[in-house]
């Protein structure tokens, strides 16, 4: 179909036009590209923002994929030359194009849309093909000559072919990274996205892989900081959250009820988006009448933080028996609770990146592959790989509420109140250790994750145990369940004593607690009676 195409051996000299960016100054282009850039698909860029829903918060948030995608040519081209990669101009060339269609395929409301489970990576592959082919065609049929075939621009997006090449652009702290935190941070007004310019001269090639040299791994530490910054403060603020939210349950119906079809969306814009969504949402969005946030749990709100992966998981599974439970105890309606949580993602979710180490003698002449080594990029800094894990872990779950048009400030504060009381009834264990038992049976499941621990650790602390905190313990053997009552009567205690022993032992996760009204229940873990069984014999026997 492509035949026609004559691939041409030299860059052409001179550049045909230039666009004014305000981040990287004039971006030259070719003719090709300039036509590249007039096609239908890429000028459907103009219309997609980069951030939806950011604009509520920041209100100059409203670049688009447009100036992104130039940016992101502008910036390889600069790493290219800065770094002195010395491609190949038949490479150079593909690196271009592929440069500025790297987000061709991309919906509108990308942050809602693509976290749809029917939204998948195979129809996002096909419509990037189907958008770059039709381009092509497009360019052909205006006598344009194309020096690159689109199958080659197809293979390297996808990462079929010619890694190095994708990953000036994909990378961890690629072309791609580097022009949206820039460029998003520029127009929010904040100043976490500045970058330091000499990370474009940081970078080489070796045995075809890109790499860091590694005297720049300051440089890259500083990017995943202000990467991580810009997640907390901006891609995940609750406001821009309140917005997809709004925007996913409206598209989830339309799309059950057969009001838009999947491929017709990645040809549409934001605008035309809205419009098929309904009246009401571009009437709450026109009036900004967004779902407001009612609870909000996070990694640091937990008492124990290494369980979020699996209760973001249990979460998602159990969301409508959540919603009509906290509807029921709230007073609300269960369509009007909407659960968001915050996707875990890791700072290394693009492509991988190697560090290059010159070893000790290695001069500029010599080619021995004995002369360096790699490693990658956080397996190359104690502060990468800490700050890999922290913004891995800094999960959230926003609770909202849709509320009414006559509600006022007291209004929503109450509600607010209402679904705080009914979730820490069943998600109140994370925070405070505590477990319902009149809560959801299923949520059970919740606190057995939220009990795990490493069976040696929880040996060393039943060794640490000593006193009446050790003959607590004891008598769990022969009593899984105790209240402090029965511990003071039976050790002839204090209340206070054994419920301030009994407490110490639940904040070391050796027992758990059951609350059922004002009634306290202390329950010793499963794993922990197995442990004490082998460790005490016990002399005190309980009736």
């Amino acid at each position: 179909m492509f035949s026609k195409y004559s691939v041409k051996l030299e860059l052409e000299k001179t550049f045909y036009g230039e666009i004014r960016d305000p981040l990287l100054g004039d971006i030259r282009l070719y003719r090709y590209e300039m036509e590249i850039m007039n096609t239908s698909q890429f000028q459907r860029l103009r219309g997609l923002r980069q951030l939806p829903g950011a604009e509520y918060v920041y209100p100059s948030m409203t670049h688009t994929r447009f100036s992104h995608s130039l940016g992101v040519l502008g910036l390889a081209i600069k790493i290219v030359n800065n770094s002195d990669l010395k491609l190949q101009d038949k490479d150079l060339r593909l690196l271009r194009v592929a440069a500025m269609l790297h987000d061709i395929q991309e919906p509108p409301f990308y942050n809602a849309v693509l976290h749809e489970s029917f939204v998948t990576e195979e129809l996002q592959y096909a419509i990037q093909a189907k958008n770059i082919k039709a381009m092509f065609l497009e360019c052909e049929a205006k006598q344009v000559q194309l020096p690159v075939n689109p199958q080659e621009v197809i293979e390297l997006l996808q990462g079929k072919n010619k890694q190095y090449l994708k990953a000036i652009i994909n990378c961890e702290i690629g072309a791609n990274r580097l022009d949206y935190l820039q460029r998003d941070s520029y127009f929010c007004g904040v100043k976490y996205g500045l970058i330091d310019d000499r990370i474009l001269s940081s970078f080489a090639l070796e045995d075809h892989n890109l790499v860091l040299k590694s005297e720049a791994i300051h440089l890259a530490e500083d990017i995943l900081h202000n990467l991580y910054q810009m997640k907390v403060n901006v891609y995940d603020h609750k406001v821009v959250r309140s917005v997809l939210t709004l925007i996913r349950d409206a598209f989830r119906d339309a799309y059950e009820n057969h009001n838009v079809e999947l491929e017709h969306i990645f040809a549409m814009t934001d605008d035309e988006f809205l419009a098929k969504l309904g009246p009401d949402v571009i009437r709450r969005l026109k009036l900004r009448q967004l779902p407001k946030l009612v609870y909000e749990l996070n990694t640091f709100s937990l008492k124990n933080p290494s369980i979020a992966t699996n209760l973001d998981k249990l979460i998602r599974e159990k969301e409508d028996s959540l919603i009509k439970y906290i509807a029921k105890h709230s007073d609300l309606k269960p369509h009007d609770i909407r659960i968001e949580p915050v996707e875990l993602r890791r700072v290394g979710d693009a492509d991988p990146l190697y560090v290059l180490y010159r070893r000790k003698g290695w001069s500029e002449r010599s080619d021995s592959k004995r002369s360096y080594e790699k490693r990658l990029l956080q397996e190359s800094s104690r502060t990468i790989k800490e700050w890999s894990e922290f913004f891995y872990e800094q999960w959230r779950v926003f609770i909202f509420c849709f509320v009414g048009e006559t509600w006022d400030i007291s209004k929503i504060d109450a509600v607010r109140e209402k679904v705080a009381d009914a979730c820490d009834k069943v998600l109140g264990f994370l925070k405070y250790g505590e477990y319902d038992r009149s809560a959801l049976p299923e949520f059970k499941e919740m606190f057995s994750i939220y009990t795990k621990e490493d069976p040696k650790e929880i040996r060393k602390k039943v060794f640490e145990q000593t006193g009446l905190a050790r003959h607590i313990l004891e008598l769990f053997i022969k009593n899984s369940r105790l209240t402090t009552d029965q511990a003071g009567t039976i050790l002839k205690c204090s209340r206070t004593s054994a419920s301030l022993i009994l407490n110490k032992l639940a904040e070391e996760n050796l027992v758990t607690k059951e609350r059922t009204g004002r009634e306290v229940t202390f329950v010793l873990r499963q794993n922990v009676s197995e442990i004490l069984k082998e460790l005490f014999q016990p002399e005190i026997i309980v009736k």
